[in-house]
């Protein structure tokens, strides 16, 4: 017996030495509970979710969320249950519409004010999902009432490779659920660094879903990556600097008052969207930071759709924080209806506002660094605050670790509060000129193909035509070292310059006269770090194509020299460049860019403006 019991005892310390190497050990959770306990179901119900069946400890699987969605639609007029689309891989993508419009349900309209809530953008980060079943169970079943002004779509599960991807292992830094899906698709690309490049199956589902139904309100729901604080769901827009000021003025005065509000009455404690500016507590502040269109509520901005980035706190339980989400969606839709007409009058301030320019590449204030991606690059250090905020945060400790050396901040589980400071990339470091129209070659193939996906409207030039427009010529071309996104970018400098050039027929007239000429502008200025060109579109302007032989060269440059006193005085000029003296290579292509056999598409930007 005590052999038997000394065995049991073995294989349990084993066990447990296991599952201390392999489980993350996260800071003390902060105690919780809300009134929004009581949208739970109990075992039993016949529409007790599976994350409920679970207590919360896993969230339901692909099959299993489309199949309760699609009960609900059997047992109620209220929902119904579309594909949309699919993933790269072939993976059905579904939507989730609620209405008591019966029209609605067969063909998108407007005739009430639609709340549009994505999920899984990001798979590991899934709260929304859980929430969405939910809450469009409780529609059905005793909030029908909340319909009556509002109709509900939901894309429950975005990134659906993302989403099978299933381990407990994909985010060590979040509290659950075990079977936690993965951040990238299929093709390892991020869904949400893919709004305005447009290059997966996916993003394009969406951005028909954006152009079809026309939503008043845009939610996309994610987990935070970070540190602990005492917020169980923060969120925020682009800000009034951006490229939807009414619009941002209303989410800030309107919109963020009445779901506060409403979130603090059922226990929860929202807060604003929070990035360290040292990337690891908030003793240095809180970087208010401004997003490229890349993302989805700076796409949202750029295109005038009203869009709020959630980000659940990852460090909350589970059932927390998809309590929370429950609790936001619900409270937009009764802002929603009561709030439609002063939310249309902004929407409809900025559709149409008539700018002479726009701002890109935004610096924080002492700084002239730009940071596109990337809150934490290091040139933020210098930045200067612009503002104030109390923080409902949690105290830390400086641990200095036995492995790495390295000292790091390690959260105690107690709350503080304090005040802290605000930076802001605010200022856009460029402002480029709206055009009357842009002039996109036929060839440009790729670039109209982006441009049919943001259903961006155009003419056709039905005939080859010359026109006088300005242009840009590239220099000094600048790579990255290694893949973003699976795309190489590039950047370069810019000189503009009056061309006058044959149009082939088939290409297309952007007119400025649009409610998507700021996402136009954004994709096709080769400055914004969104723009097509930046991704790497356009890489073939920087490729020679034809070739220089000795023999031909050697007596035409000494015919040169001899007939064209300017071109001789210029090479004499150039010659007392050492470097390029004993480069006789650099000397053929001096000669060649000066003649007529000169490749005149060479560093070239394609894309042409009218003024």
């Amino acid at each position: 017996m005590k052999k038997t019991i000394s065995g049991i005892l073995l294989f349990s310390f084993t066990i447990s030495c296991a599952l201390a190497q392999t489980t993350a050990q996260l800071p003390p959770i902060l105690k919780w509970s809300g009134k929004s306990e009581k949208h739970i179901r109990q075992n039993g119900d016949k529409w007790i979710t599976p994350a409920e069946r679970s207590n919360f400890d896993s969230t339901a699987l692909i099959d299993e969320t489309i199949g309760y969605f699609e009960r609900l639609a059997t047992s109620s007029n209220l929902v119904s249950v579309e594909m949309v689309g699919q993933s790269s891989g072939g993976k059905p993508i579904h939507l989730i519409k609620v209405s008591k419009d019966k029209s609605f349900h067969n063909f998108p309209n407007n005739n009430k004010p639609i709340l549009l809530a994505q999920a899984g953008i990001h798979a590991g980060e899934i709260d929304g999902k859980d929430a969405s079943m939910m809450l469009v169970r409780d529609l059905v079943a005793s909030k029908s009432n909340l319909l009556d002004k509002v109709n509900l779509i939901i894309v429950p599960v975005f990134n659906v490779e993302g989403h099978e991807r299933i381990s407990q292992f994909n985010r060590m830094n979040q509290r659950g659920p075990l079977n936690m899906g993965w951040r990238t698709n299929g093709k390892n690309l991020n869904l949400n660094r893919d709004y305005t490049k447009a290059e997966t199956l996916e993003m394009a589902t969406m951005i028909e879903v954006i152009n079809a139904y026309k939503p008043s309100l845009y939610l996309d729901i994610h987990v935070t990556d970070g540190a602990d604080y005492q917020y169980d769901i923060t969120y925020g827009y682009l800000g009034e600097h951006g490229y939807s000021p009414n619009i941002s003025k209303w989410l800030n005065s309107t919109l963020r008052p009445f779901v506060d509000n409403g979130l603090k009455a059922e226990g929860h404690i929202p807060g604003p969207l929070l990035f360290a500016k040292n990337g690891e507590n908030f003793d240095d502040g809180n970087l208010d930071y401004t997003f490229n269109p890349d993302f989805s509520h700076a796409y949202g901005d750029a295109i005038h759709l009203p869009t709020v980035l959630v980000e659940n706190h990852s460090l909350k339980p589970f059932k927390q924080r998809v309590l929370g989400t429950y609790v936001l969606m619900e409270s937009c839709l009764k802002l929603l209806a009561k709030e439609n007409t002063s939310l249309a009058k902004a929407i409809d301030s900025d559709k149409s506002s008539k700018k002479e320019n726009i701002g890109v590449n935004w610096v924080f204030s002492n700084t002239s660094e730009v940071s596109n991606t990337n809150p934490w690059n290091a040139e933020n250090k210098n930045a200067k605050s612009v503002a104030t905020e109390i923080h409902l945060g949690v105290k830390h400790k400086g641990v200095t670790s036995e492995i790495t050396g390295k000292t790091y901040s390690a959260w105690t589980g107690v709350k503080e509060e304090k005040e802290i400071a605000v930076f802001r990339n605010s200022i856009a470091k460029d402002q480029i000129k709206l055009p009357k129209a842009y002039v996109v070659p036929a060839f440009q193939d790729e670039v109209i193909e982006k441009l049919l996906i943001h259903h961006i409207d155009f003419e056709l030039i039905e005939n080859d035509t010359t026109i006088s427009a300005t242009g840009y010529e590239m220099s000094n071309p600048k790579f990255a070292n290694s893949p973003f996104e699976g795309r190489i970018k590039v950047n370069a400098d810019l000189s503009e310059k009056t061309v006058t050039k044959k149009i082939p027929a088939g290409s297309l007239l952007v007119h400025s006269n649009q409610e998507k000429f700021t996402l136009a502008a954004l994709l096709l200025e080769p400055s914004s770090p969104s723009s097509l060109f930046q991704w790497g579109f356009m890489n073939h302007i920087f490729n020679r194509t034809e070739y220089i032989e000795s023999y031909a060269m050697e007596p035409y440059m000494a015919a040169v020299l001899e007939q064209n006193q300017e071109i001789k005085t210029a090479f004499e000029q150039k010659m007392k460049d050492e470097s390029f003296a004993k480069n006789p290579r650099a000397i053929f292509e001096w000669f060649y860019t000066q003649s007529p056999f000169d490749d005149e598409t060479y560093l070239q930007y394609p894309i042409l403006k009218i003024f």
